[in-house]
């Protein structure tokens, strides 16, 4: 299968005027960080800033997404990123993107 031929042949159908495509499930995989990938990646940012809030915030379907509950309660780290503001995780995930 000549890949760069078939690569070819769909970037000049997306530069068609009024043209339609739709990419399977996995056409952006490899792209993206995957879940477990954008926890980390956050996670590192928010704890080398080193500021907390007192409390736990409240849970968003982003924050059930990429933190979700502490993965164990012994250990600090994981219970303060249930502290992690909204505005916080929704740049730490926009910039992991």
């Amino acid at each position: 299968m000549n890949v760069r031929g078939v690569l070819r042949a769909l970037l000049w159908f997306m530069r068609q005027p009024r043209s339609f495509y739709i990419l399977g499930a996995g056409a952006s995989y490899g792209l993206l960080p995957i879940t477990n990938e954008m926890r980390r990646l956050g996670a590192n940012e928010f704890h080398s800033a080193g500021i907390y809030l007192t409390a736990p915030t409240s849970r968003s379907p982003l924050f059930d997404r990429i933190i979700g509950s502490a993965r164990d309660e012994t250990d600090l780290q994981e219970v303060l990123l249930t502290h992690m503001p909204h505005g916080a995780l929704e740049l730490l995930t926009q910039r992991a993107l």
